[in-house]
């Protein structure tokens, strides 16, 4: 389970909340609770709709919600906390997580094997402090590299370093018939400390 969400899960103090306690508001929950009471105020002066959509900050559907609210109950203007999506089981959080770790994973993938959303796989991963790293390409080792690799050290590894400076490395560019580097799939969603793994391509081009 990700710290996130067991902040979320954590149980709040609710024994003192009653309709005469203190209601604290952000700059932007006042603004708004000042727009709806004039939406109020300006329907009782009898304003038409298109006129009171001409002021800053009001549409058609900030009029349907707030038009008939009245000023029986002033608290009725703020908005309160929202419950939100509900949670997801636990045992679906694991099943993602150990997922994760294959080759085919994909969010859209697992999402639908599992009937739920695939953004609802990315904010599990996500909570879980998961991170999205693209592999890093290398030339894929057949055999017969490792074993010639592996005689060139034997044969050479006692020679002098003035040797080696009559050795020429040289590199060309090569364009590869098969398929590319695509970040967006080549990658892995890795937890903090795990390692990526390399991504190997061919040596010499089709």
């Amino acid at each position: 389970m990700g710290k996130f969400r067991k902040q979320r899960l954590q149980p709040h103090n609710t024994q003192n909340e009653n309709a005469n306690d203190k209601i604290t508001l952000t700059t932007t929950q006042f603004h708004d609770m000042i727009t709806r009471v004039r939406i109020n105020q300006m329907q009782q002066c009898g304003w038409d709709r298109k006129k009171i959509k001409q002021e800053p900050g009001i549409n058609d559907s900030t009029i349907t919600r707030w038009s008939n609210v009245g000023f029986n109950d002033l608290q009725c203007y703020v908005e309160r906390p929202r419950t939100g999506r509900p949670e997801v089981p636990i045992a679906i959080e694991k099943s993602i997580l150990k997922k994760r770790t294959n080759k085919t994973f994909t969010p859209r993938k697992v999402a639908r094997q599992l009937g739920i959303h695939h953004q609802t796989v990315i904010n599990i991963l996500q909570d879980a402090e998961a991170k999205w790293r693209v592999m890093p390409k290398a030339s894929k080792l057949t055999a017969e590299h490792i074993k010639a690799r592996l005689k060139f050290c034997k044969d050479y590894q006692n020679n002098n370093l003035s040797w080696w400076d009559k050795i020429l490395i040289t590199y060309s560019k090569i364009f590869l018939l098969d398929c590319g580097h695509n970040q967006r799939y080549h990658g892995r969603w890795l937890l903090q400390g795990e390692e990526i793994e390399i991504w190997q391509v061919e040596k010499f081009s089709k």
